[in-house]
């Protein structure tokens, strides 16, 4: 994504802000929910096709001069429409010029446009993310029987419950549950730190005590037979103060297993839930002479999107798979 100005039509020069951020190692939304390709009308149609529709034997039986028994492929077309979400910041031309005049001197200093539509833009994702989290991680988004949440009964089956709990089995049976097996786990930072040092999962992977150690993501997916393994490692303030923000995990303390099509939205293919995306993420800059004692430059990201679950069937969700004074939210990792 480029900064446009939109006057001239011409691209602003690149330029690196350090700041505290997000690093997009830790944004996992666009994988779980994998944006189509940008559409040229915010407005579009998906279908939600009957679960039974590939299961159920009809009759298939033909007489000698009977006709075939039809078969009709069932389905609901549904409407909906893409969202426009976007922040907007003003740049005085004071801090422009002064900028420029600098840079003549250290081509090291920022451009102050491009600080703000890097700032915009962290929040807009980060704003995706935290969307594609409370969708994920919502029992209302899977069939009643695929979810569970592990702090019942006393959280004998929670992943840092070392003693009690066997996440292997746990896992292993949600994931033959599903009609299609899942391709791919998705975890919290704190659940998968939970799971990653269970004993049984480093037994299983070292085939030793289990006892020490903490096993990697491959090694898990391996174990489990999944290609994809995701952890959203995000942080979001979860007040309104920027200077003393209260931070907490995007991701909860839970864990999905989900049927991810990419291609699925092209192909009209199944997959458990897509981003439907209207013209890409755009950025651009407009001249506001009506504040500031010269005017400045207003900046502006939007983005248009709806994210959708159109297959519940295809993925489960275990929610609290450890207890609140689990694992500890910073911990190393080991990829």
């Amino acid at each position: 994504m480029s900064l446009i100005n939109a006057v001239t039509g011409a691209p602003y020069g690149a330029a690196v802000a350090i700041q505290y951020r997000n690093p997009a190692t830790t944004l996992i939304a666009d994988d779980v929910m994998p944006m189509t390709p940008p559409m040229g009308v915010k407005a579009f149609k998906y279908t939600e096709f009957d679960l039974g529709n590939s299961f159920t034997i009809p009759d298939i039986a033909i007489g000698p001069k009977s006709f075939p028994t039809e078969y009709e492929v069932a389905g609901k077309e549904k409407d909906d429409s893409c969202v426009d979400y976007g922040l907007a910041g003003f740049v005085p031309q004071d801090d422009i010029d002064q900028a420029a005049a600098l840079r003549s001197i250290d081509q090291t200093i920022i451009d102050p446009q491009l600080l703000q539509i890097e700032t915009l833009t962290d929040v807009i994702v980060l704003a995706r993310e935290r969307r594609v989290a409370n969708i994920v991680f919502n029992p209302a988004n899977y069939l009643p029987a695929q979810t569970a949440d592990l702090s019942q009964n006393a959280g004998a089956q929670q992943f840092d419950n070392f003693a009690d709990s066997d996440p292997i089995k746990t896992i292993s049976d949600y994931l033959d549950s599903c009609i299609i097996r899942p391709n791919a786990l998705v975890f919290g930072k704190t659940s998968w730190s939970g799971l990653r040092r269970h004993p049984r999962i480093m037994k299983a992977v070292n085939r030793d005590a289990g006892d020490t150690g903490a096993a990697s993501r491959q090694q898990v997916a391996d174990l489990f037979e999944v290609p994809k393994l995701l952890v959203g490692e995000s942080w979001v303030n979860t007040g309104v103060n920027r200077k003393s923000p209260t931070l907490a995990r995007t991701w909860g303390p839970h864990m999905a297993g989900l049927f991810i099509d990419p291609q699925a939205a092209k192909s009209k293919g199944l997959t458990w839930g897509f981003t439907a995306n209207y013209r890409g993420r755009y950025a651009g800059a407009l001249p506001d002479q009506r504040r500031g004692a010269r005017g400045g430059v207003e900046v502006r990201v939007v983005e248009t999107v709806k994210e959708i679950v159109v297959a519940q069937a295809v993925g489960f969700l275990l929610t609290n798979v450890i207890s609140a004074g689990g694992i500890p939210a910073g911990e190393p990792e080991q990829n």
